[in-house]
C-alpha cells in the first residue's frame, strides 16, 4: 500500500508499449486512473477516464470508468454529479 510512485512507473511503462492492443490500453488506463484518484490527482484521473469512455470500451471497463468518475466528482464535493454518474454505471 502507498507505493504510488512505483505504480505510476509500472503503468507508464505498460502504456508506452507499442505492442499494447488498443482495448488492453483502455483497460490499463482505467486502472491507472484509480491510482491517480487515490493520490488526489483528480484532474489527471478525470482526463484519463474521459479518454477511456471516448474509446468505447468493453462493458466491464465502461462501468469501472464511470464508477471511478463518480468518485472523482465525490471528492470534488459534487455529490449530485457523483450520484448521477454512479447510477448511470449501476444501470448498465
Amino acid at each position: 500500500l502507498g507505493q504510488y510512485e512505483r505504480a505510476d512507473a509500472i503503468f507508464a511503462e505498460i502504456l508506452q508499449s507499442r505492442q499494447l492492443k488498443p482495448r488492453l490500453r483502455t483497460e490499463v488506463e482505467g486502472c491507472a486512473a484509480a491510482g491517480l484518484i487515490n493520490q488526489g490527482r483528480l484532474d489527471e484521473a478525470e482526463a484519463m477516464l474521459r479518454r477511456v469512455l471516448e474509446a468505447q470500451p468493453s462493458q466491464d471497463t465502461l462501468v469501472l470508468a464511470e464508477s471511478n468518475l463518480s468518485v472523482v466528482h465525490y471528492f470534488r464535493n459534487d455529490y449530485e454529479r457523483a450520484l448521477e454518474v454512479a447510477r448511470q454505471a449501476a444501470g448498465r
